[in-house]
């Protein structure tokens, strides 16, 4: 670290430090019962944020010291090498791990249970954690509970008699081509999506009798900022400490004409694409290369930001889920142990 940069973080630190205790003083701290219970904690918190001067600056000028001083981010993300961040959720091994793992499983031995009584087979995208397949971006190791989850998982549903393909040789082999995570978000790209959609395909075809064509195309490009930047708030100085903004290829498939579940007189369509914002993103575009790569006609109700239980949980209880020839279901590894 440079002699500039040792002098600018406790700078930043000691400035960012004032503003807080100036913006502590004036807040009004006469709330009833504060710290009591959650409302009045909000309540407070409104009140000292209302009172926070040059607020966006300070919250700056702290992912800088955060960085600078100690090389790391606040909770939610992990710092790995050459301008990788990591969610901390595919690290955390608490207490009550192997038991949640167990709950998780039994929760997608009873999904598949209750679609194969209504004829619709299943797919499962087991995705493998982005520090499982970056692992050579990490700083340290993580624990050995979770490094062996995945292996746990994909044996258990093999053993109970779930077709489930394994990932991670796909993803690592797509890497050799190109990106299949952004660097500074939790998500894969275009690229990994499509790899994994390719992978599937035949498992997918096998199960259906769909030859709907479609062909997608590359329709705009544009630059994210990744999502795990919000725990290392770096503002327009991000890209002089290693962490610009990535490219995105966007893409569109066209063809076909996914419908709703046979609802309001509505055609049903021949799959459902359910799970989390890997599905979910359209910047990703996985229901259009699951299109692309199967002929199957997916409507796409995966959900972002709930894990992959709930989305599932609202297709199993919709009506006309018995009338789907293949559901395909993405689950990030990183959820079944929470």
């Amino acid at each position: 670290m440079s002699l500039a940069n040792k002098v600018t973080g406790p700078v930043i630190m000691g400035g960012v430090a004032l503003i807080g205790a100036w913006s502590a003083a004036q807040t009004d701290w006469s709330l009833p019962a504060p710290f009591t219970d959650g409302a009045s904690q909000d309540a407070l918190q409104d009140a000292f944020d209302a009172r926070v001067v040059i607020r966006d600056w300070s919250i700056t000028a702290w992912g800088i010291a955060l960085w600078l001083v100690f090389g790391q981010t606040s909770p939610g993300a992990v710092p790995g090498i050459e301008g990788w961040l990591f969610s901390d959720e595919e690290f955390l091994a608490q207490p009550g791990f192997e038991t949640r793992l167990e709950s998780a499983i039994a929760r997608i031995l009873s999904v598949q249970e209750q679609l194969a009584s209504q004829d619709t087979p299943l797919v499962i995208a087991l995705l493998p954690d982005k520090a499982r397949i970056m692992a050579d971006k990490l700083r340290s190791p993580r624990a050995p509970v979770v490094e062996a989850r995945y292996d746990y998982v994909l044996t258990a549903l093999r053993r109970s008699g779930i077709e489930v393909l394994d990932l991670r040789p796909v993803l690592a082999g797509a890497r050799e081509d190109a990106p299949v995570y952004l660097k500074t978000d939790t998500h894969w790209t275009p690229h990994g999506a499509r790899a994994v959609a390719e992978a599937l395909a035949p498992q997918i075809i096998a199960l259906t009798e769909a030859s709907t064509t479609f062909v997608t195309e590359a329709t705009f490009a544009e630059m994210r900022e990744g999502d795990l930047m919000r725990y290392l708030p770096l503002g327009a100085r991000a890209a002089d400490f290693g962490f610009p903004p990535e490219p995105v290829e966007g893409f569109a498939t066209a063809g076909g004409a996914a419908g709703g579940l046979g609802l309001f007189g509505d055609p049903p369509p021949a799959g459902v694409l359910v799970g989390t914002s890997y599905s979910a993103d359209p910047l990703w575009h996985f229901d259009g290369w699951l299109k692309q790569a199967t002929g199957v006609d997916f409507l796409n109700q995966a959900e972002q930001g709930g894990g992959p239980f709930p989305p599932m949980d609202v297709l199993l209880n919709a009506q006309g889920a018995d009338s789907l020839a293949v559901v395909v279901w993405d689950v990030p590894e990183r959820y079944l142990a929470q």
